[in-house]
């Protein structure tokens, strides 16, 4: 966190450095993954035209994927003490 004085309007804790580091660590790894998966799931309905029942087999995975490795850099982030600084 930064110490009182120091800049014009700092606030918060540690608490809310960790916050704060952890949701953008996830959202910043978590979107462009995400935009894959729709890109994927866009690309075998309408190109390749899977069947609703082909695309469930993969739907779960298209979701599952871009939270886990945001998910993973967050605790990492969290866990090493990264977003102190």
């Amino acid at each position: 966190p930064i110490p009182s004085g120091y800049h014009l309007y700092a606030a918060g804790s540690v608490g809310t450095c960790d916050a704060v580091g952890f949701f953008n660590t996830l959202t910043i790894f978590a979107t462009p993954v995400y935009y894959c998966s729709l890109t994927t799931y866009y690309l075998v309905q309408l190109k390749y035209n899977w069947l609703d029942r082909d695309i469930r087999a993969i739907e779960k995975w298209l979701h599952i994927v871009p939270w886990s490795l945001g998910l993973v850099a967050a605790v990492i982030g969290f866990a090493t003490k990264a977003f102190w600084a």
